[in-house]
């Protein structure tokens, strides 16, 4: 059985973004998939201070916050979803900080490769160049760590809660959660 990490980076309970994650969610417990996810705005997860300590005292980090739980979460995944919103052409800063402290698995040494993983995103600006911010430092990320990247679902024009479901946002997303294999 597949277990699915995530990561909702969005702060709006009922906007586009954590529309279309509840969609590929609810696809994935259909499929019979183990769904874990976790809404990083409403956790303490701080920035990285590069102390190089990472699981050398036993935990992944030795900034005591939610990064640690979700840090095992991610060694016990198959794939991981990053869901954000674009804020500003660029990843909103809640997630930065879960991002940057992904350095953990590099400088402690674990070995998070053979995962898949996934973007879903929304932005308010009509051209895709404005994903460039998220999906690129993700898409790097993921080569990086040797993670296969299933798809992007990216919906551009969301200006008001609800524009999701105007697209084909919600059917590409069960589509995504459809190629998990």
């Amino acid at each position: 059985m597949k277990k699915i990490l995530v990561l909702n980076g969005s702060p709006r309970e009922n906007g586009n973004t954590r529309t279309l994650s509840e969609a590929f969610i609810t696809r994935c417990i259909q499929r019979g998939y183990t769904v874990k996810k976790y809404n990083i705005p409403d956790l303490d997860i701080k920035g990285c201070n590069d102390c190089e300590r990472c699981f050398y005292t036993g935990v992944p980090c030795v900034i005591d916050d939610d990064f640690n739980e979700i840090a095992n979460e991610i060694i016990e995944s198959d794939v991981i979803v990053f869901s954000l919103p674009v804020y500003f052409y660029s990843i909103p800063g809640n997630m930065k900080c879960l991002i940057d402290r992904f350095n953990a698995f590099d400088v402690g040494n674990i070995d998070i490769s053979n995962k898949s993983y996934a973007i879903i995103s929304c932005c308010e600006d009509n051209d895709m160049s404005s994903f460039d911010g998220i999906r690129i430092p993700l898409e790097r990320m993921g080569r990086f760590f040797g993670w296969n990247l299933l798809d992007e679902v990216l919906a551009p024009s969301m200006l008001r809660r609800g524009d999701i479901d105007n697209t084909d946002g919600i059917r590409r997303c069960k589509d995504l959660a459809d190629k998990i294999v």
